[in-house]
């Protein structure tokens, strides 16, 4: 089982002091929900709409499980585990998202803390969003790795290998 007291993430941009995450899995997605609730007001404050969206978006990945009754029936009978994939993807994002514009609340930490509750959970824990900044290279360095062919294909590969044996 995931216990992150101390965490360092893709999503914090230091290491982060959470409360130990709940043991059982209803008990993730019911503070989890509250921890976000909690965080979109504080960010919805800041100004922080992009944030805000992706946490409601978030909390209604999980919404419909309110307690063991819901839990169970959801569990049982519905895909509850890629909605909790979605809730934490969303929430990781939205963690960034607060961080960069309300880095004065308390927001990017209450849902970088909600993600990691259900982070143990996640049936697919190692898949993290990527910040938006990252992918903001410029085109002269696309340009660059294709002029200097780094991105060669197989077959011409083969061809140069071909015309280099002959």
């Amino acid at each position: 089982m995931h216990l992150c007291g101390r965490c360092a993430s893709s999503f914090t941009p230091f290491a982060l002091e959470c409360p130990p995450a709940p043991t059982y899995e209803l008990q993730a997605i019911v503070k989890a929900q509250e921890k976000a609730n909690e965080a979109i007001v504080l960010a919805q404050n800041m100004g922080a709409e992009k944030a805000a969206h992706l946490a409601k978006r978030a909390v209604d990945h999980i919404s419909m499980v309110q307690g063991w009754f819901t839990f169970y029936a959801y569990r049982m009978y519905s895909d509850l585990q890629d909605d909790i994939h979605e809730a934490r993807f969303d929430l990781e994002q939205a963690a960034q998202s607060a961080y960069s514009e309300a880095s004065g609340s308390d927001a990017g930490n209450l849902l970088a803390c909600a993600a990691d509750d259900l982070l143990p959970y996640d049936p697919m824990p190692n898949i993290h969003p990527m910040d938006h900044r990252l992918s903001s290279m410029p085109a002269s360095w696309i340009d660059l790795t294709s002029m200097l062919g780094f991105r060669r294909s197989r077959r011409s590969r083969r061809l140069d290998n071909a015309q280099y044996f002959l």
